[in-house]
């Protein structure tokens, strides 16, 4: 009993001066941005500015009596590999908070994982809605698409006077299919009619044929709610067509690249953004001045200001919260107000919605939410994420077959699909409100043989068919389930 005790007084002792050392180390802040790939420079403005506010508090001494410690990595502007980042920063970088991500694709990935592990994330310049009602640990500090759509619509009809406009959304980015969404509403509202809306992937670079039907219709201008990638080479394909409309679009366009890319052709276009260098505000230029000493006379863009007050609202809600525990430093970040930075005022409402709340009994709490597949990852798609309170649902008859194709038709299909496709399995998606997606199989051509051949074994000696679920390896489905390898 003496030796016990004896044991717990050291453990103790032993305990204190390393509490005391990890609380006098360094902050970790974890950002991840596109540094490189297809959005590279929006990925570069935003670290540039982000880097540049954390020296200056750093220089300043520090917050809490601690310097700060940027950890950054690369996306590489890939979908997906935000997520895996996130996880790495949180668990095994041990970062109080993230900065990030431009992109709203690929902030709605990270926001899943930081929601999931409550550490608060802060987005520069992703205008989405969905970024923020992913959770009440997600920020950002810019205007969103709502805003952003309602003030391009109203700008097309007052000052470009176009009544007839065409719109080119990219599918495959959530930023411009939100954008194009609340620009149509708007401009419909105000007597404008669209009058051809094309689409195209992130990463095409031919969009003649898309420009061909839009030169046809005729309108007065074209919408291309995009990056500048895509942007400044539609515009460059238009006039080559022989388009003299003006093309116009959100704060995608915002890059240096733009007028590289385009060159003379995108003379005459026009696209909103959060902040401009020649603002003749104080705070303005001191943040040019240091931005340009900084980083070798470079001017900074509306990328590298809210990268700066990304940084700025985080610091200051360490300060005010006393702490570096996340959840504190997530109430401090809910209750900022009026707090000046480059790009204005910036003060955190309560428009964010809190996370859905599944059944604790269809899913695990210590899973992220995902309404849809693929969102996340393919283990998010269960067939337990359906309702239990909910009806069955039938699936024999003719009427119950016809549904199915219906949904195997209409239903995009997520990862999940594809992964399992290669394990001979074939997935049809359906979704009840808000809940996640019920999985059903159908049984490959190999399948249908060995089962027709049971059939007529069954049929030879007069045995009564009864259905029996299909056991492929250590998976099991049958018609109204399926349990995903986790």
């Amino acid at each position: 009993m003496f030796r016990i005790q004896t044991l717990l007084v050291s453990l103790v002792c032993l305990a204190l001066p390393l509490a005391a050392q990890a609380q006098s180390g360094k902050i970790k802040i974890g950002e991840y941005a596109s540094l490189t790939g297809k959005e590279a420079a929006f990925g570069q403005s935003s670290h540039k500015g982000t880097v540049l506010a954390i020296e200056e508090i750093n220089a300043a001494g520090g917050v809490l009596g601690r310097q700060l410690e940027l950890v950054s990595e690369d996306n590489q502007s890939k979908p997906g590999e935000s997520a895996t980042i996130a996880t790495k920063l949180i668990t095994r970088e041990k970062v109080v908070a993230l900065l990030g991500e431009v992109a709203s694709s690929r902030s709605i990935e990270a926001a899943i994982v930081a929601q999931k592990y409550r550490i608060p994330l802060i987005s520069p310049s992703s205008t989405n809605p969905k970024v923020t009602e992913i959770g009440n640990y997600i920020f950002r500090v810019c205007f969103i698409d709502p805003f952003q759509g309602t003030a391009l619509a109203k700008f097309a009809s007052s000052h470009l006077k176009a009544r007839r406009v065409a719109i080119v959304t990219s599918v495959s980015s959530a930023y411009s299919v939100g954008l194009a969404k609340f620009f149509r509403e708007q401009f419909v509202a105000d007597g404008g009619q669209v009058v051809l809306e094309q689409k195209y992937s992130e990463g095409d670079k031919d969009f003649k044929a898309q420009l061909t039907a839009i030169k046809a219709a005729a309108p007065d201008a074209i919408f291309v709610p995009g990056y500048y990638t895509e942007a400044a080479l539609m515009c460059k394909q238009a006039r080559d067509l022989g388009l003299k409309q003006p093309l116009f679009g959100g704060d995608g366009w915002e890059a240096p690249e733009l007028i590289t890319i385009g060159g003379k052709a995108v003379e005459g276009c026009y696209y909103s953004t959060h902040y401009s260098p020649e603002i003749p505000t104080a705070a303005v230029k001191t943040f040019v001045q240091r931005f340009k000493a900084r980083w070798n006379g470079e001017t900074p863009d509306a990328m590298a200001a809210l990268g700066y007050d990304s940084a700025l609202v985080l610091i200051d809600a360490i300060r005010r919260a006393g702490s570096t525990d996340s959840d504190k430093i997530r109430s401090a970040l809910a209750t900022t107000k009026d707090l000046e930075g480059v790009t204005g005022r910036t003060t955190i409402d309560a428009h964010a919605k809190p996370p859905p709340k599944p059944n604790s009994s269809a899913m695990p709490p210590s899973q992220p939410w995902s309404s849809r597949c693929g969102t996340a990852s393919s283990a998010l798609c269960r067939a337990s994420h359906r309702d239990p309170a909910a009806p069955p649902v039938t699936s024999n008859g003719p009427a119950g077959a016809a549904r199915r194709r219906r949904r195997s038709r209409d239903r995009p299909r997520g990862r999940c699909a594809q992964a399992l496709e290669g394990r001979g399995l074939r997935l049809a998606h359906r979704q009840r409100g808000h809940l996640g997606p019920v999985l059903r199989t159908r049984l490959t051509s190999g399948h249908r043989r060995d089962q027709r051949r049971r059939r007529r074994a069954r049929a030879a000696t007069g045995a009564r068919h009864r259905r029996q679920p299909l056991q492929i390896g250590r998976f099991r489905h049958d018609r109204a389930q399926a349990d995903l390898p986790r």
